[in-house]
């Protein structure tokens, strides 16, 4: 959902809501005083391209729109709504005016309210597809674009009912039926699903945590989009960016006593210590664990013009650091406590520190002492009066000229935890090698990129920070290892290492004695969002070059996902003859195969065999123990029993005999490719190709598996 949420005017100052009538022949709005308000049901969606607004909806008669996209779904939403007796429907994008400042500020504030008294709340997914089966479907719902919306949560928790359709508006559950997946994918309690148990009973750093990873169109919503769930009301301020999300948390402190609303973890330490308060949902990832311990004994908080007054425990730790114990616990009743240390600013005042840490501890309570008034500073956010968002890149590209040699292994950023293998993920028109893209958001924000030189084995080291005027760009080399540390190239940037100079977009350094290695940053135009693009290109002076690649960063994992693409196979007259094993295989639509290996020791092979001159070939992809991909393309004898030999390879493999089918280890995600020739009077020269390259792990909707590519490709030479 976008910033617009529910539909309140002013009219003779009397409050009134806007509806569309479902039973008219055309969708039409019907305005009601609060107390006519009728019973309706309520849209939930992903807003689109060509969405109806309430300007639209003036001139229902006009052709313009009714070509719009959005203006189906309004009919269909009215033609669901209608055929369970609902004689009204609310839909954000047409049943408000936005450019009225007031209302929309009323709406916002109202949003959670109005979706709660609903009779029933339909929720459209346009992105996924009714013909889907099995784990199919499973995985496409769970990965569905609603669920990553900030908007989203309280319309998912907020309404009693709530009905679940696809894209061609086929009905295929409810909240109730389908709550072993929202809990998985959300990670919000059964009972706060099915309406048992109030969300105002689940701790503040919980409910943080059901938004953390969650996006709106604008940053401001990610806060405002949360006040409904915390009962808390404030004026919207489009502009305000970052502290949005600090004014929430100033209205939490005047209606809670919840100290968990400070175990919260940055993804690294900041560049400076920090205040108390969290600046993003998204600290809040891994605190669903916290609770509350006799909230009602502890003393109040008070917020002066200095800070934030709290009475905390402090435990001495090192040097100028304390420990300053929460009045929570984990949910295996551990104390939590946080690192604090007196401010370099203000004598009396104290800053979060080591803010990437919280200690949990059976016996810290009882290691303090008396409890003290401690004043915090509450937060801390950048300057933006110095920068100039005219001219502030928000959004990186990373690419390599061609195939020089040049192997992606791994990224890694101080905005999140750990690092992630780098793959290329397609090439450009101009033959370039897109690596994806990544947004830099924060000032002081560094990302940092390991390749290595294939033809001489060297490692380097790409840093990209940002500052106020844009980025800059820094080449490490000189590397003791082959794998280095990324975390603490980064931090030796942001704790006394100075940038490299101001905007620097160009750097070059040489690998070895006859290589060297440029990088290059360009600006690329805006985004749809407006953010300016700035992409960063890498390239060597030799023009020689390998696509041998290299094992990057291991990711433990308890599943994994194929998609496996044979559009290519059946243009070139093959058809699919044989899986092996049938209930790893699942058929997703005539271009595409879905692979699911629940068990690390299990592979799935796929045999076609080409219609004219019968000739036969076996695709074989594993998933191991240690996060490898093994796989292979193998051809087949004409005598040879399709279904026999994908399960001699499935067996051979299963007793380790791995070099007897040909298959090769890649190790981890790397980009792979495997060829093989086919030989026979019609084939000669046909090359069939094995492609597999990492496309996600989605940890973010905590289903713990990892999700592959696998392209066939016949190519034929006459």
């Amino acid at each position: 959902m976008v910033q617009a949420c529910f539909t309140l005017a002013f009219r003779c100052q009397t409050i009134i809501m806007r509806l569309i009538r479902t039973t008219s022949e055309e969708p039409e709005l019907v305005s009601f005083s609060e107390e006519e308000i009728p019973d309706y049901a309520i849209l939930s969606h992903v807003w689109e391209e060509e969405e109806v607004s309430f300007q639209h909806m003036q001139d229902p008669s006009s052709i313009n729109l009714k070509n719009k996209k959005g203006w189906s779904k309004i009919v269909q939403a009215c033609k669901v709504a209608r055929s369970e007796r609902w004689s009204y429907i609310w839909i954000d994008t047409c049943c408000i005016d936005k450019s009225s400042s007031a209302e929309l500020s009323e709406a916002i504030n109202s949003m959670y309210r109005y979706y709660s008294k609903a009779e029933v709340c339909y929720v459209y997914l346009a992105d996924l597809r009714s013909d889907l089966t099995g784990r199919s479907f499973s995985l496409a719902f769970c990965t569905c674009k609603w669920f990553t919306r900030g908007w989203t949560l309280q319309e998912l928790i907020a309404p009693k009912a709530v009905a679940f359709f696809a894209k061609d508006w086929e009905r295929f559950g409810t909240k109730a039926s389908l709550q072993g997946f929202l809990t998985e994918i959300t990670r919000i309690p059964s009972e706060v699903l099915l309406s048992r148990a109030d969300p105002s009973n689940s701790s503040v750093a919980a409910r943080m945590s059901w938004a953390a990873g969650r996006r709106t169109t604008r940053i401001e919503d990610r806060a405002y989009s949360l006040m409904g769930l915390f009962g808390v009301y404030m004026p919207p301020i489009y502009g305000e960016r970052e502290h949005a999300f600090i004014r929430l948390q100033e209205e939490i402190l005047k209606v809670s006593n919840d100290h968990t609303i400070f175990a919260w973890k940055a993804p690294e330490p900041f560049i400076d210590y920090t205040g108390i308060l969290a600046t993003s949902p998204d600290m809040f990832e891994g605190s669903g664990k916290y609770e509350p311990l006799q909230p009602d004994s502890q003393r109040p908080f008070s917020m002066t013009n200095m800070g934030l007054l709290v009475h905390l425990p402090l435990l001495s730790s090192v040097k100028r650091e304390f420990l300053a114990v929460l009045n929570c616990t984990s949910k295996t009743s551990k104390h939590v406590a946080i690192y604090v240390t007196k401010s370099h600013h203000h004598q009396h005042q104290y800053e979060r520190a080591r803010t990437d840490r919280l200690v949990e501890d059976d016996d810290i309570q009882a290691k303090c002492g008396k409890i003290q008034q401690l004043l915090f500073k509450a937060w801390d956010l950048p300057s933006f009066h110095r920068s100039n968002d005219n001219f502030t890149y928000n959004s990186i590209s990373v690419s390599l000229s061609g195939d020089q040699g040049i192997v992606p292994v791994m990224s890694g950023s101080n905005s999140r935890d750990g690092h992630l293998p780098l793959a290329v993920e397609e090439i450009t028109d101009t033959g370039d090698l897109s690596l994806g893209a990544w947004e830099l958001r924060a000032v002081n924000e560094i990302h940092s990129f390991l390749f290595i030189h294939d033809p001489s084995q060297q490692p380097f080291v790409v840093v990209v920070g940002k500052n106020f005027g844009g980025f800059w760009l820094d080449l490490v080399l000189d590397l003791k290892t082959d794998r280095p540390n990324l975390k603490d190239i980064r931090q030796s940037y942001r704790f006394g290492k100075d940038a490299p100079g101001k905007n620097l977009d160009r750097i070059s350094k040489f690998l070895t004695d006859n290589v060297a290695i440029l990088v290059e940053g360009r600006r690329q135009g805006r985004s749809k969002s407006g953010d300016y693009l700035y992409n960063i290109n890498i390239r060597i002076v030799d023009k020689t070059y390998s696509d041998i690649a290299l094992a990057v960063l291991p990711i433990t994992s308890s599943r994994c996902v194929f998609s496996v693409s044979i559009s290519s196979a059946i243009k070139a007259g093959f058809s699919r003859l044989e899986t092996y094993p049938d209930n790893v295989w699942e058929k997703c639509d005539s271009d595409t195969m879905n692979l699911f290996l629940d068990d690390a020791t299990t592979l799935g092979t796929l045999c076609f065999q080409h219609e004219q001159s019968q000739k036969r070939f076996a695709v074989t992809l594993r998933f191991n123990l240690d996060s490898t991909v093994q796989s292979g393309v193998r051809s087949l004898m004409d005598t040879d029993s399709c279904r026999q030999t994908a399960k001699d390879i499935c067996e051979s493999y299963n007793n380790n005999q791995k070099q007897s089918q040909g298959l090769t280890r890649y190790p981890y995600d790397s980009t792979t490719y495997i060829s093989n020739t086919l030989k026979g009077s019609q084939l000669d020269r046909t090359s069939v190709s094995l492609h597999v390259i990492r496309r996600s792990h989605s940890s973010r909707y905590n289903l713990r598996h990892n999700q592959y590519n696998a392209k066939i490709k016949v190519i034929s030479v006459w």
